[in-house]
């Protein structure tokens, strides 16, 4: 269950003349609702636009207008009376951010339409709002089962053999135990990041040495990825694109911090265990044929949905983020192995699929289109490529050879660009549907949100 959210917010205002009630409620007391409201949804991982508009409709359930401006530790929020633009009050609230929680943003974003369509009392606002904070979060034993399947099958995605499969499976399940016992204990979140790295790819890098697996370097690489920011990375390319850069720079910064503690984590993993990649080969890629393709949905599927769990959604959006997962990332497979399509291209595309996917299934079930788009990209987040240009990172600081040296430069340049790149097609590609949808007409008023 989600524990009360105490000392959420700080307060201070400006107040010109004495606000009036509105609809029952004055607007200080709205205004002080309100913090807490963003302050919750921006602290789980709600997406900026979509936390300013669910505030914003409700201010105008009650007759208020309300401006909000979002910084990377507070936001700034000035609520008016919608009629009387003197009468206004000011509040500033901070942002503490926890563990990711799709089901209370739902809960909230739903939350918002009532207090719209239904015309709620202040009173019931606040009861339903306090009752959504009480949603259960998802077993912690289903959700280290369900994240040790995803990064078992984000490595047959690779190019992994069964036997890699395995040991990733294993690898995650002991390292995410351990994270899951150390966040349980208080210890510091990048810390964390750092031992569970290391704790992976020390058994991925142990098994590989044993020669127990022919994808070893596949095995290595793939046994980090459950640690990699998925939904904070996109959150962050939304941001940019629907007009948050500070936002989107706060939320890079933090997720790049993660990726460099899971880099130091497998570099001390490499010094101990004298895993040599140099000579390593690379998985077996697939051949085009329409069983890998099938496969490739399959596995992409247990992916997202394992994945999903870490984030607490509902089981609707599990499994409509898996059925999105497959066709999408089967449409990108298609796409790489069928026709002249790069990665990029073929990202985009299938990123645009599945936005549009997501557009008709939340206008079906009236959940925003975002918590099942977000949890269906993640199978096509680039945490290979990531993890080479870390590696070759690793290699360029090391290498005394000139020409060497110049290689390494040049594989970090192309893989950290493809990153990069295939992160704005997934971005793009599924934020143009969910744009558009504004201008479709809606069967119900909570299916253009």
């Amino acid at each position: 269950m989600v524990p009360p959210m105490k000392n959420m917010y700080t307060l201070s205002h400006d107040v010109q003349d004495e606000p009036a009630p509105q609809n029952g409620v004055s607007i200080p007391e709205l205004s002080t609702f309100l913090v807490e409201y963003c302050s919750v949804q921006l602290g789980v991982g709600g997406q900026t636009q979509r936390v300013a508009r669910t505030a914003e409709r409700i201010a105008e359930s009650y007759g208020c207008s309300l401006q909000l401006a979002v910084l990377p530790r507070h936001f700034i929020m000035n609520v008016s009376d919608g009629k009387n633009s003197s009468t206004w009050k000011a509040s500033v609230g901070a942002i503490h951010n926890g563990p990711l929680n799709f089901r209370l943003l739902a809960e909230l974003n739903t939350l918002s339409w009532k207090a719209h369509d239904h015309l709620l009392s202040f009173q019931e606002l606040r009861d339903q709002f306090h009752a959504a904070m009480t949603v259960p979060r998802i077993m912690p034993r289903i959700v280290l089962f369900g994240a040790s399947l995803a990064n078992a099958s984000f490595c047959r995605l690779f190019g992994g053999d069964p036997a890699a499969m395995l040991i990733v499976f294993i690898a995650t399940l002991v390292a995410f135990r351990l994270r899951q016992f150390m966040d349980s204990r208080g210890v510091g979140h990048h810390f964390s990041f750092i031992i569970a790295a290391f704790i992976a790819s020390t058994i991925a890098a142990c098994c590989g040495l044993a020669g127990m697996t022919g994808t070893p370097r596949i095995a290595l690489g793939s046994s980090v990825l459950f640690l990699i920011p998925g939904v904070p990375m996109i959150n962050a390319m939304l941001d940019i694109l629907t007009g948050y850069p500070l936002m989107a720079f706060a939320r890079s910064v933090r997720a790049g911090l993660l990726v460099i503690c899971i880099a130091l984590g497998l570099a001390l993993s490499l010094f101990v265990t004298g895993f040599d990649m140099h000579t390593i080969p690379t998985g077996t890629p697939a051949l085009g044929s329409w069983v890998d393709m099938l496969a490739d949905g399959l596995f992409a599927a247990v992916a997202s949905m394992g994945f999903a769990v870490i984030s607490n959604p509902s089981w609707r959006i599990v499994c409509g983020a898996g059925l999105l997962a497959a066709l999408g990332h089967s449409t990108r497979f298609f796409l790489l192995h069928q026709s002249a399509f790069g990665i990029t291209s073929a990202t985009f595309v299938a990123a645009l699929f599945i936005g549009a996917l997501s557009v008709l299934v939340a206008r079906r079930i009236h959940i925003a289109g975002e918590f099942f788009s977000f949890l269906a990209l993640l199978p096509m987040i680039p945490g290979m490529y990531a993890y080479d240009t870390v590696l070759s990172i690793m290699r360029f600081m090391e290498t005394a050879n000139i020409d060497m040296a110049d290689l390494y430069l040049t594989a970090i340049v192309k893989n950290g660009m493809t990153v990069l790149f295939v992160m704005c097609a997934m971005a793009i590609g599924s934020t143009v549907p969910l744009l558009l949808q504004r201008y479709l007409p809606a069967r119900d008023p909570c299916e253009n949100n």
